[in-house]
């Protein structure tokens, strides 16, 4: 009787622990998921083909930097135009990074770059309205964002990559993004 008794429970502790290391497989610690946070360039003085950001805008790129401070920024991605490196130079500077520039001609080596992202860590990727939803729709297929209007300087998309590569996608803005911050989300 002490046989079975014996057997039925170590049975029941193997099938326990076989189920519990099943659930935590499937589960995706916060800390293994890859960041991807895109922004179209701050506030531009006119509307040139290459003109630096207004008052507003460096205020923008600076508010940014001071809301990113304290997360895993492993990378700065920006187009080589004065805007978009004037936006994403101040978060390059607190991480002590050097940004990165790419070319809106194959934004498919772009997207290759973030999907080499450490998991657990960030990167930030300085765009135009008509490149930085495409980007997002590049890695994430799913997603149905449209193209940003031109006076709109208030997206922040966020792209997370789990180490399934199961990726999800949303759109919020700065102060809702800020608020998240502040509120430690």
């Amino acid at each position: 009787m002490h046989h079975l008794l014996f057997l039925i429970l170590g049975i029941s502790l193997i099938v326990g622990c076989q189920s519990d290391s099943k659930t935590n497989k499937n589960k995706t610690s916060t800390g293994d998921v890859k960041t991807i946070l895109l922004v179209r360039h701050a506030e531009k003085t006119n509307q040139s083909q290459d003109p630096p950001l207004s008052v507003a805008g460096r205020q923008r790129a600076i508010r940014l930097a001071k809301m990113l401070k304290a997360h895993p920024i492993a990378a700065v991605y920006s187009t080589d135009f004065d805007r978009t490196k004037s936006t994403a130079e101040p978060i390059s500077a607190i991480h002590n990074l050097e940004t990165q520039i790419y070319g809106t001609s194959d934004l498919t080596l772009l997207t290759s770059n973030l999907n080499e992202l450490e998991p657990g860590k960030m990167a930030v990727v300085v765009g135009h309205s008509n490149t930085t939803p495409v980007v997002v729709k590049l890695l994430d297929k799913k997603s149905s964002f449209n193209l940003i209007d031109e006076s709109d300087y208030d997206n922040i998309f966020i792209v997370e990559i789990d180490p399934k590569g199961k990726v999800k996608s949303r759109k919020t803005t700065f102060d809702a993004f800020e608020v998240k911050i502040l509120d430690g989300h």
